[in-house]
């Protein structure tokens, strides 16, 4: 497990070089460089800004020169935050689960039913404000988050400035490239996957990811990525304007409203996603001209990758968060008392309603499981040593308990470890399918250039002339230095 330490602007610059120069060899192996070299040039004759490198520059540039301006590190202050943080949104994702499950929602799947129930939440439909379990579940949300502000509102404005930002630094490249613009959302929780949001031209990201400075090159990295998808879905949607039955409308004429109907069936039979009406209303009005045959053909490859894509998204969605959260049960196990201990065990043999960790770790509940099961076997010896730990009058600090504990600990530990490891490897499997795709591979070379070009960037202007510093200068940043998470290591190659 990785452990908070402090870098010197020096320190963070070695992390980053090092990890850069690990990224581009893991690159070459996904996608070699002969190839990359015509995943760029296609793109930019598709008319991706940054695909050449003029563009390149000018984000990364703009992107990293923001971020470096963010002098204050707010690690510890989100750190402090985290239990109320959780309440919050717990609460959220109930008042949020009763919204999917509603009628309002029930066409819909994947990110646009999730952008849908959270526009509802702050404006309801009459079905919902009807609902009496809605309306309590809505309180306690707000009574929650106001809780959080209230007692952390410091952290959260901070980030809020950050996100803004970046936003200005998106819409002011988009606009001078005359794009249709896109839009920046940072989950609360920290708890999503970075990804695009197709049908809507929305990147996400996590609040996490603007805590500091030294995580630069990973939030330009996905940027650049999802920038480059974003791209993707405007084509896809301009190409089904320019094919609207009767001729394409001339550019800067409305579409009528069975145009818009028309499109956004097309765009759902052939992405197998939802058309948002502000994006293809973004993408109307920026129109200029019809695409030629070669980009339409570009188009329909692109709208075929995204089909191919929007089963593999969701389940690495979902399995992403699944690992994240059998991390967290063994960094508490790790770090928690022997009392977490018993109590996880207890946990795994007699989960609660709404616990989902049993299923996580053994893909059952432990008494689902048949006795010659490795892990049931496991089991069933902790659960006998932390019986015998918890009979009356046991001595939990003599020299055999003790042992017994690091035993039982050490066992379990093992054992999720195990998990982890299974369930980053079918991750990887699953990604190393999803690159077969186009989109996918021209928007992991350019992270990948993103990423290499805000390293030396940020590198550049961290470093000092002179001799390098043995004490404190003031400019550290915070970060986890045991293995430093690259674009790379998101995509999970």
């Amino acid at each position: 497990m990785g452990e908070l330490k402090i870098l010197t602007p020096y320190e963070l610059v070695d992390a980053l070089v090092a990890s850069k120069e690990r990224s581009e060899r893991e690159m070459e192996r996904a996608i070699p460089s002969w190839e990359s070299t015509e995943l760029r040039q296609r793109a930019a004759e598709a008319g991706l800004p940054i695909a050449e490198q003029q563009g390149m520059n000018e984000l990364v540039y703009l992107l990293t020169d923001g971020i470096t301006s963010w002098t204050e590190d707010l690690s510890q202050g989100w750190g402090a935050s985290a239990p109320k943080r959780a309440t919050m949104e717990k609460a959220h994702q109930e008042v949020l689960e009763i919204i999917r499950n509603s009628a309002a929602t029930a066409a819909l799947s994947g990110w646009n039913r999730e952008m849908e129930a959270k526009r509802l939440l702050d404006e309801p439909s009459v079905e919902l404000t009807e609902n009496a379990e809605f309306a309590r579940a809505k309180e306690t949300y707000m009574l929650r988050r106001h809780e959080y502000i209230l007692e952390f509102g410091t952290v959260h404005s901070h980030l809020g400035v950050r996100q803004q930002q970046l936003q200005d630094v998106l819409d002011g490249f988009t606009n001078s490239r005359d794009l249709p613009g896109v839009i920046l959302e940072f989950r609360e929780s920290g708890a999503t996957v970075p990804g695009y949001g197709r049908g809507a031209a929305i990147i996400m990201l996590n609040n996490t990811d603007l805590l500091g400075r030294s995580r630069a090159p990973l939030i330009v990295s996905l940027i650049a990525g999802q920038l480059a998808v974003s791209h993707h879905d405007m084509q896809i949607v301009r190409s089904l304007i320019d094919r609207l039955s009767g001729g394409a409308p001339k550019p800067g004429v409305p579409l009528s409203e069975s145009q818009v109907s028309g499109i956004m069936e097309s765009y759902r039979k052939r992405t197998g996603a939802h058309l948002s009406s502000e994006l293809l209303q973004r993408v109307a009005d920026r129109r200029k001209e019809v695409l030629n045959v070669a980009e339409v053909s570009r188009a329909d490859s692109l709208a075929r990758s995204f089909n191919a894509t929007r089963a593999m998204t969701t389940v690495h969605q979902h399995r992403a968060q699944d690992i994240r959260a059998v991390e967290a049960e063994l960094k508490n196990l790790y770090d928690g008392s022997d009392n977490y201990l018993w109590d996880l065990i207890r946990r795994l043999y007699n989960p609660s309603s709404t616990d989902n960790f049993p299923v996580l770790l053994f893909g059952a509940n432990l008494d689902d499981l048949k006795e010659e099961h490795s892990a049931r076997q496991v089991m069933d010896r902790l659960l006998k040593i932390a019986t015998e730990m918890h009979r009356p009058g046991v001595d939990r600090q003599s020299e055999t308990a003790v042992a017994a504990t690091a035993e039982a600990k050490l066992e379990l530990c093992t054992l999720i470890e195990e998990r982890i490891l299974t369930m980053k490897d079918l991750q990887k499997r699953a990604q190393k399918e999803y690159l077969q795709n186009l989109h996918a591979r021209e928007s992991v070379v350019l992270s990948s250039d993103a990423y290499s070009l805000s390293v030396a960037r940020l590198s550049k202007m961290l470093k000092y002339s002179g001799p390098r510093p043995r004490k404190s200068t003031g400019m550290e940043d915070s970060c986890v230095h045991h293995d430093h998470t690259t674009y790379l290591d998101v995509h999970g190659l």
